[in-house]
This record gives C-alpha cells, structure tokens and sequence, in this order.
C-alpha cells in the first residue's frame, strides 16, 4: 500500500500539520497544568485534512479504519504517543502522551526549523 492508502501515514500528516500551528501553545498548558496525558479534540485535526487526497474522502473515515487495526494504533503510540480514541457526548478525541507529543514536536522543529 502507498502512503496514499496508509491511514497511519495520512493521520501522522493531518497530526504534524495540527502541531505546526498549535503545538507550542498545547504543550505550554500541558506543562504549566503538570499534565501527563492529554485529550485532543479531532475537529482541529479535521480540518487540516484535504478530502481527496487519499482515498478517504473523510477523515474520520481515516480515524475508523486506524481504531479497527491493532498494529496502526501501536505505530500511532510509537510516533507520537498517541494512546488512543475517546469520545464524549458525541465529541471524538484522541488521548496523548505528553513527554512523547513533545519529543515529536522537538524533532520537527529540529527538522524544519519551526
């Protein structure tokens, strides 16, 4: 499969876009709070997500395919500590590691200089 049709590849790309523009604002308050995990609402990555570059027409359909397989949602811990899916009164989240989401946020900054 082309990285077109892998939702881990297409997730980690909507995520690191997400992070370009709110990582450093995520990570100050995780801080500041001493927390260790945190919730991230999926409406902000969805909307970094471009319908019809992939295969997926929706995100969410992205989302789906990734909680039905055990192995992406072990790749999603790997690369950004990304725990897991939660959802609460309708709203979809993500739970995240915060020393893991920051050490990710570090190598991109080192990457491309942010």
């Amino acid at each position: 499969m082309g990285e077109a049709s892998d939702p881990v590849a297409i997730f980690m790309d909507v995520f690191k876009r997400y992070m370009r523009d709110r990582g450093h604002m995520i990570l100050s308050m995780a801080q500041t709070a001493g927390q260790k995990k945190l919730r991230i609402s999926l409406r902000g990555l969805w909307r970094r997500y471009e319908a019809g570059s992939t295969e997926y027409y929706w995100f969410m359909d992205v989302v789906n395919a990734i909680r039905s397989c055990n192995e992406c949602l072990g790749k999603l811990r790997e690369e950004a500590g990304i725990l897991g899916f939660w959802e609460e009164e309708g709203e979809p989240y993500i739970i995240v590691d915060v020393s893991k989401l920051k050490r990710l946020y570090e190598n991109m900054r080192n990457q491309k200089g942010l």
